[in-house]
Order: structure tokens, then sequence, then C-alpha cells
């Protein structure tokens, strides 16, 4: 390794040893050289990184990390605090925390840093309590802090703790986000493809868990997931508030969640209150959670009414605005003699209001349902006609006629006629 750590004159890694030996100075500034194979080297989750990590866009491949029984969350780094970690390529990764609190291929946990332009390609994320694709926890209580370009493509494995069943959490990109104390927390233009088999309760394709609180804003834009969801029951329990995208957003004391411009494509089935895009949105003020200009296209399968709602893009919701947005998933069950009512809608399972609900709609025909808390249940020949989408952007949405509706990409720089545009 050469440089002297500092930001003019940053350590330069060539090789796996040297990527180990950022142990070494935790809070220094790096750069890698080149890509870095990590074949047959057992590699230990660097400590608590609180400086700058600048991967230029080279790949570390085959990272293999088993943290045995080591208590310490599982990732490249175990931890960011204060940090900056940007433009690095993940290839081939194998990261597992079978005692590890938190355990993400990046990071298990992240706390007021930046993570920017991180991809993984080709990994498998193992964890027993909580995981996620690139990092298992984002929790930001002061400043602006930035989650960016983050993408997972891989699996997750997710093993029964029965020590600690409602603490088995996951997401495909990220397991929980959280903005606290007037900080500010932008999560923008990250995708999350793969499949899980999980024991997991408030998990989602993309995000498991967000949630802001005193004040705290907490934005979610231009963001998606294909993620398949097999909720498995634990030996007691139940795999509850799963989405597609997310499995639940909460906002309280003042707070705020924004949800932009996001989609979800994967099937999912789970035990109780599961949604195509989102299983369980409460805000504790008036109408502190916002989602807007986002759809569902995946299956929902409902398994054990306990906590009976089922529903296209979201099972429930209180003190929330779900605003221009669809869903076209089949929603079904495992047919049911015992146990509470089943609601299995078209849009929406429950909420607070209907009125909160402003120009939505799902596919009758494809779902299968006519029923739903709120929405407008259209034809699939309506809902691929403009017309129908009352209020809808053309700067949003790209309308093609016999085609559902989908979002002008928001992330990428358009030259044309000369001129840069930016969204």
């Amino acid at each position: 390794m050469t440089g002297s750590g500092t930001e003019s004159d940053p350590y330069v890694i060539y090789n796996v040893q040297d990527l180990q030996d950022v142990n070494n100075h935790l809070s220094a500034y790096y750069v890698l050289a080149n890509d870095i194979d990590c074949s047959g080297f057992d590699f230990v989750p660097i400590g608590e990184f609180t400086g700058n990590f600048d991967g230029k866009n080279h790949k570390i491949l085959n990272l293999s990390i088993d943290n045995g029984t080591n208590t310490t969350d599982a990732g490249l780094f175990s931890d960011l605090t204060d940090a900056i970690v940007k433009n690095i390529v993940f290839e081939n990764s194998y990261i597992k925390g079978e005692n590890s609190d938190y355990v993400g291929t990046l990071s298990g946990y992240v706390y007021n840093s930046d993570v920017l332009n991180i991809k993984v390609i080709n990994g498998q994320v193992i964890g027993y309590l909580n995981a996620g694709g690139i990092v298992c926890i984002v929790y930001i209580d002061t400043g602006h802090h930035y989650y960016q370009k983050n993408d997972f493509q891989g699996s997750i494995d997710f093993t029964y703790n029965e020590g600690s069943i409602n603490d088995n959490n996951f997401g495909g990109n990220v397991d929980y986000l959280g903005a606290d104390l007037n900080g500010i927390l932008d999560v923008s233009c990250c995708s999350a493809e793969g499949n899980v088999e999980a024991h997991a309760f408030w998990s989602g394709g993309f995000v498991g868990q967000a949630e802001s609180f005193s004040n705290g804003r907490l934005n979610i834009k231009d963001c998606n997931a294909n993620f398949g969801i097999l909720g498995l029951p634990p030996v007691s329990g139940y795999t509850e508030h799963i989405g597609g995208f997310a499995g639940y957003f909460n906002s309280f004391w003042s707070s705020k969640i924004t949800v932009e411009r996001c989609e979800s494509y994967g099937d999912i089935e789970a035990d109780n209150g599961v949604g195509g895009f989102v299983g369980y949105v409460i805000g504790y003020g008036t109408n502190e959670v916002s989602v807007k200009n986002c759809y569902s296209r995946g299956n929902v399968k409902l398994r054990e009414p306990m906590w009976p709602y089922g529903a296209g893009f979201i099972a429930y919701y209180k003190n929330a605005i779900i605003e221009n947005c669809y869903s076209t998933g089949k929603t079904l069950d495992e047919g049911f003699v015992f146990g509470p009512p089943l609601i299995l809608a078209g849009f929406s399972g429950n909420g607070d209001t209907p009125d909160n609900t402003i120009h939505c709609y799902w596919d009758i025909e494809t779902s299968e349902t006519t029923d739903s808390f709120s929405g407008e249940g259209k034809t699939t020949a309506e809902m691929q006609t403009k017309s129908t989408f009352v209020n809808w952007s053309d700067k949003v949405w790209k309308f093609i006629a016999n085609h559902y509706p989908t979002l002008i990409e928001q992330c990428k720089k358009f030259i044309n006629m000369g001129f840069f545009k930016y969204f």
C-alpha cells in the first residue's frame, strides 16, 4: 500500500492484503488502484470505519466472509460511522454472519455516513437476525446524508433464530432506513433484484423497515425492486408486514417519509399483512407518509389470516397519502376454513380513510378481484389507456397504447440537441 492516508495523498490499495490492512487506519482516505481478487483469502470484516473510501469503480472479486462465532456486524466493513464510501463493484461475494446482529455486503451498520454507487453482482448474503443486500442498517440523526445508486443482484438466505422472532428482518437492498433528530436521509436511484426465503417480519424487496422520528426527513425516490419473497413461518409466530418494495413505513413526532417514483415486480408469499408494494404504513401525525407515482406488478399470496389483509399495492395504511399509484398483481390465498375473514383486495386491504387514496387504480382482471378498500378498479384495456389516469403527469409517466404506464427514467443524464437535461 502506498500513500499517506490524507485527502491529498490517500492510501492506494493494490491487493487483498492491502484491503485487509485498512483495519490499521480506520479514519484515513483510501482509493482502489485496480480490481482486487480476494479468492482464497480468509477475510475478516474491517472494523468501524470513519474515513473516506473511493473504489474508483474497480471491482472487489470473490470476497468471502464467514463471521463464525463473532458477534460483530458482518460485511466488508462491520460498521461505518461519519464515513464516505463510494464507487465499488462487488462480484461473486459471499457474506455470512451467524451471530452478527446486522449483515450486508458492504457493511452491517451505517451511521451518519454517505454510501454512493455501490453495486453487487451475483452476491449472496446469509443472515440469522437482520440482513440487507448492500447494507443492513442505515441510520442518521444529524446532517444531510445520501444513500444513492446502490444496486444488489443476488440472493439473501435467511435462517430462523428462535430467540428473536420479531427481529428477523431483511431488505433486498437495505434492511432498515431511519432518519431521526432533524436529520435528512435521501435515498435515490437504487435497486434490488433477486430472491429470498425468509423467516422474516417487516421485510421488503427493496427495504424492510423505513422510519422517521423527531422531525427527521426520509426521502426515497426513483428506486425499484424485483425481488421474489417466500416468507417461511418460524416455529412460532408469523411472517407478516411484507411488501414487494417495502415491509413497513412508519413516521412520527413531526417527521416525514416521502416515497416517489418507485416500482416493484416480485411475487410474495407470506402469512399476514402482505402488499404488492408495501405491507404496512402508519404515520402518527397528519399525513406524515406520502407514497406518490409508484406501482406494483407482483402477485400476492396470503397464507395465515391472523392479520387478514392482502392487497395488490398496500395491505394497511393510516395517516398516509397514496397518490397516482397502481397495481396489477393477483391476490390469492390458500383457501381457509377457520380464522378471521380474509380481505384480499385489488389495491388496498384497509386503512383509516379511503379519501387519502387519490387517483389510484388496480386491474380487476389480472388481480381477479373487484374488491378494495380504496382505489378504482379498471379493466386491463382501461389500465392500458392514458385517459384512465386522471392528473398523471407526462413528465413522470410514459404512456404507450396497449401497455401499462411506466415511469420515465429519472436517474440518468439526458443529452439532446446539445444541452444537458437533469430530472
